[in-house]
């Protein structure tokens, strides 16, 4: 068969027809050939799916392509995995045809569906609660409550298999472009400091996006252990890496120690109260939350909370100083 011959065919497809109900891979195939095969297959993103379409009679894959049909696993095309004799799935299948082998957004989403297809392993855990709501599970579960309705189940799994999409094409070619021009612009600034005999890196950066600051915790982002994200309202959240936890209370106690002297109060706390989680009364702009280890000015959606007086200039300072512990550290720290 000509493959070359068949990308260059142009008639629109309506229809895409499969030989099984909706699987992982499948699925993943689908979505895959949606996404980047429009300019192969015009049409092809916005054409109805047919599941189960075992009898295709005897016309060949050529045929159905001139007709509007996109045969898809099925009639010996290049899309067709019986069509190969290496152990292949159909998403990686789909993934060469389009050449996004090295495509990094979609590697997890193909890693996924070879993983099930080929290994049977689409959820590695072997916790029943991880197996049974786990994605692999889940759609097994959508084929036996919609045995005579497939489609609804592809109609289900496709928007979050978006969803992972989306947000990989952000964490891997947005949130770096991101975070480079803001470097660039001085609206982000990286630091360090020496917490209890460790080096702990800081990231502050000025920006509303709700991604970033996971991102820059993340290995590909920078691995920081500390991360400042101060929004155009002014607000201020300070979040820590989810497995390197550094204790926070010194830097609570300065920053509300801070918060007190900017608001002009006469107040005197002592350094034990200001270092609580929760909410203090009279300062409800800092919330210690132990959970996640973060000290929050109104977290993502600030409502009432007032933003922080504390210009950013000084945020960076006064949290390297709290890691440092110079001014003030718990008494446990000191055993």
């Amino acid at each position: 068969m000509n493959q070359v011959a068949d990308k260059q065919n142009k008639t629109p497809i309506t229809k895409i027809m499969l030989p099984t109900r909706p699987q992982a891979d499948t699925l993943v195939a689908l979505f895959l050939l949606k996404e980047f095969g429009e300019a192969t297959f015009p049409g092809v993103a916005s054409a109805e799916v047919v599941f189960n379409q075992q009898d295709i009679g005897d016309k060949s894959w050529e045929t159905y392509q001139k007709e509007g049909t996109l045969l898809l696993d099925t009639g010996g095309g290049p899309l067709d995995h019986h069509n190969y004799d290496e152990e292949i799935c159909l998403s990686q299948i789909v993934t060469k045809f389009f050449g996004q082998e090295n495509n990094k957004v979609i590697k997890k989403l193909v890693e996924f569906a070879r993983r099930d297809d080929i290994d049977g392993q689409g959820t590695l855990s072997e916790d029943p609660i991880d197996k049974a709501l786990g994605l692999s599970g889940l759609i097994v579960s959508l084929n036996r409550v919609h045995t005579d309705n497939p489609q609804k189940v592809y109609e289900i799994v496709t928007p979050l298999l978006d969803a992972h999409y989306k947000e990989q094409y952000k964490r891997i070619e947005e949130l770096p472009k991101l975070f480079s021009k803001l470097l660039q612009e001085n609206k982000a600034q990286k630091d360090s400091s020496v917490h209890r005999g460790k080096k702990r890196t800081i990231v502050l950066f000025e920006s509303d996006d709700p991604s970033l600051a996971s991102y820059l915790r993340s290995f590909n982002g920078g691995n920081f252990d500390v991360v400042i994200q101060i929004k155009s309202s002014g607000h201020t959240n300070i979040l820590t890496h989810t497995n390197r936890r550094p204790d926070l209370q010194p830097t609570a106690v300065i920053l509300r120690k801070s918060e007190l002297l900017l608001k002009g109060s006469k107040e005197v706390i002592a350094a034990e109260k200001l270092a609580e989680p929760g909410r203090l009364e009279l300062i409800p702009e800092w919330y210690f939350d132990l959970a996640t280890n973060s000290i929050q000015n109104g977290g993502v959606t600030p409502g009432k909370i007032p933003a922080t007086k504390i210009p950013p200039a000084k945020i960076l300072e006064l949290v390297r100083i709290g890691l440092e512990e110079k001014l003030w550290k718990p008494k446990e720290a000191s055993l």
